[in-house]
């Protein structure tokens, strides 16, 4: 899965959705004991540390820091300096500027509590009325390299993410960042990568643990489920496998929508030059309920003809030979039809099914063919929409179909386990803002599900 990056080695995946329940599995896990350091006075105006560099830069109003720190432990040196004129009293110093050691080791936080500034007001920020934490984490030795670029202001919330491929110098890590792209929550993938990151309506935390082909082909694959308060892992698998990690999508009834990409044998694809009785990489969409039952289900095979498919992909799976012709990459329904809109790269299209026919409405996209009946839309005033290979990869990866963010007052976990392998859980605060749902770089404005003929880009 290849979308564009705001992060080097770290791939955007800013979703919400929510779960059934599976099997639970204990999950052994060590703790590191947080280190708390009093700053009593005056509020401060800055904070420097070495040899390690606090990231981002100390603002006062800026909570959350990481250090990059190393294996093993790490003497940092910090220099506390109070407002202009302003005088600080710490355990092991009084003055202007104080400047202590401190030893942390991976995985332990540095929380700083201090006055809050003069012109930060308590009411808006929660907490006690004067005391403001500022939290310093010691990120692990392979914690990945992230290069985040602001442009204007990032809407408030929390942004999920996480390493489509871990290498000999990075692990692969799932993460919750802040608008400065701050990781305030992680934890390491049981597999080679951690994708399509999602916060589940439990409060969970699940992402896909192997990009294997691009698709799945591991018939045992399943979502890494992690519950913040209990710290126990559970797995989410679809129930007709390999379960796809491109979807994990949540409706309002507790019911999950899926993909997976089983092989289908004897389909005839010498539209494309290929064999007229060839195995095909399919793609099926499941609702699952919390029982794990599969209550509605939907094949692209059934519904999309092999001609439709504008660069399809000849693979080995399992040693056999298939062409991959559809790569469901996104899903999205509608809460007042049910209808269900999902995505394919290898025809580069969008398509809205009715969800009690199964029948496609219409085919956004793509090339001409349209072999059962659906209308097909074209893009006007973006001469680069849909128009070059794998843009519909771009389209699911980027984009939300039914609005282009995403808000609810789901319970944030800001100072919830920001390390939930090392540290215990903290009261979550109450949010200042909406919590993010899904944002995107590239932004689609919605094409309405009635049928609208055009879409813009921003």
């Amino acid at each position: 899965m290849v979308g564009k990056r705001v992060a080097a080695g770290a791939v955007l995946a800013l979703l919400v959705a929510s779960v059934a329940a599976p099997p639970v599995v204990a999950l052994a896990e060590s703790i590191v004991n947080n280190v708390t350091i009093e700053v009593r006075g005056q509020p401060l105006d800055n904070l420097t540390t070495s040899p390690l560099s606090l990231t981002p830069s100390f603002d006062p109003a800026i909570t959350d820091y990481v250090l990059r720190c190393q294996s093993g432990q790490n003497t940092i040196q910090l220099t506390f300096s109070a407002v202009l004129g302003g005088t600080i009293n710490l355990e092991r110093g009084r003055g202007h500027t104080v400047t202590i050691q401190q030893t942390l080791v991976e995985n332990q936080a540095l929380i700083v509590s201090a006055n809050r500034p003069h012109n930060e007001d308590a009411k808006d920020v929660g907490g006690p009325p004067h005391s403001l934490q500022y939290w310093i984490r010691c990120l692990p030795h392979d914690f990945p390299q992230l290069n985040v670029t602001k442009t204007g202001n990032p809407p408030p919330g929390w942004y999920l993410t996480g390493d489509l491929n871990s290498t000999a110098e990075s692990g692969a890590y799932a993460m919750v960042l802040d608008n400065n792209g701050t990781p305030v929550w992680y934890r390491q993938s049981s597999g080679a990568s951690a994708e399509n990151v999602t916060l589940l309506s439990d409060g969970n935390i699940a992402w896909g643990t192997n990009i294997g082909l691009g698709f799945a082909i591991d018939p045992n694959g399943a979502f890494e489920d992690f519950n913040l308060a209990t710290r126990r892992t559970r797995w989410l698998a679809a129930p007709i496998s390999p379960t796809d990690f491109h979807e994990l999508q949540n409706h309002a009834n507790g019911d999950l929508m899926m993909l997976s990409t089983p092989l289908r044998p004897n389909v005839d694809v010498s539209a494309f030059r290929g064999d007229p009785s060839a195995a095909i990489v399919d793609c099926v969409l499941q609702e699952v309920d919390r029982r794990g039952h599969v209550i509605w289900q939907w094949r692209a095979s059934d519904h999309i003809s092999a001609a439709e498919s504008t660069h399809p992909v000849r693979v080995t799976v399992r040693r056999q030979l298939a062409y991959d012709i559809f790569h469901c990459n996104s899903v999205d329904t509608d809460p007042v039809s049910g209808n269900v809109l999902v995505s394919a790269r290898q025809t580069d299209a969008v398509y809205l099914i009715d969800k009690a026919t199964g029948n496609v409405i219409w085919k956004m996209g793509g090339n001409s063919h349209s072999p059962f009946g659906a209308r097909i839309l074209a893009i006007t005033g973006d001469p680069e929409a849909l128009s070059t290979p794998n843009t519909t990869h771009v389209f699911s990866q980027m984009v939300t179909f039914r609005c282009t963010t995403m808000r609810a007052g789901i319970r944030p976990f800001r100072h919830a386990a920001w390390n939930t392998r090392s540290t215990s859980p903290r009261e979550p605060q109450p949010s200042r803002g909406p919590f993010l749902l899904r944002m995107a770089v590239t932004v689609l404005q919605p094409v309405p599900f009635g049928g609208s003929t055009a879409a813009t880009t921003m």
